[in-house]
């Protein structure tokens, strides 16, 4: 079955190059898979990794994923394809949304193809630098820090893997500039989300949550407030599962507060 996904894949997608660059498309399918199988050795999951963008980029049918793959495998795809009638903020919040309650196999997707992304994107910025967002429909580099550290959150149950790090490594890598994540939080709700959460008192994060937040930042222990600090400054504790600090500020990515 991996086989044929591979080779169904490298068919639709023959002649399609990665945006902005002259790398043929299947290089990317190629990478998503290859990351799901270090987390599965499932050969359906592994054979939707291939088959990831078919539907939204490549125009392929899900009936016809189903007729020659099974239901699992083209259900799979088709969670993974966005609706491009929708704009690119709804098209990604649609995504976080859909992420926080999926099932794993499904999620090991989703992440196999934010991973590889991310990779493309940091080995972008270091040979252009900021001109890399010029490239994309959404410009605004704030926008696609909100997206990938929103992301993070849905794939926490992945840190038992090596590519979790990396992912906020990267992530970190790209968005050096924006490590205080309230602030990009802070900028898309008011460009956008106008269900904004209420920020949060201050003293009654600390109450809440003990302590004065000192983590050791970057050591990926925790801290004595219950923080869990990984290496790319993104912090989770029990109740809002996306914070930052800035070495000696938290800052709460659901709130949006830092204290």
């Amino acid at each position: 079955m991996i086989q044929k996904a591979a080779e169904f894949a490298a068919h639709v997608h023959a002649g399609a190059l990665r945006k902005g660059s002259k790398l043929p498309y299947i290089v990317h399918p190629r990478e998503v898979a290859m990351i799901v199988a270090m987390m599965t050795e499932d050969p359906e999951v592994i054979a939707a990794a291939y088959l990831h963008d078919v539907i939204e980029d490549a125009g392929v049918r899900y009936e016809e994923l189903e007729e020659q793959f099974g239901k699992r495998v083209a259900d799979l795809v088709q969670a993974e394809s966005e609706n491009k009638l929708l704009t690119w903020q709804e098209r990604k919040q649609a995504t976080i949304d859909r992420m926080k309650h999926a099932p794993e196999d499904m999620k090991m997707i989703a992440f196999g193809d934010k991973l590889s992304n991310l990779r493309s994107t940091a080995t972008d910025y270091l040979i252009i630098g900021e001109e890399l967002w010029k490239k994309f429909h959404e410009k605004d580099k704030r926008m696609h820090a909100w997206y990938y550290g929103s992301m993070a959150e849905a794939f926490q149950e992945f840190d038992r893997f090596p590519f979790y790090e990396e992912y906020h490594i990267l992530w970190n890598r790209v968005f050096w500039d924006m490590k205080e994540y309230g602030k990009v939080l802070r900028y898309v709700y008011k460009k956008r989300l106008s269900e904004a959460a209420a920020p949060l008192d201050r003293g009654a994060a600390f109450s809440r949550f003990g302590g004065n937040g000192r983590c050791g930042h970057g050591s990926g222990g925790r801290g004595d407030g219950g923080f869990r600090c990984f290496p790319g400054g993104f912090h989770q504790h029990s109740d809002h599962s996306d914070v930052s600090c800035s070495g000696d500020r938290w800052f709460c990515g659901l709130c949006p507060v830092y204290w």
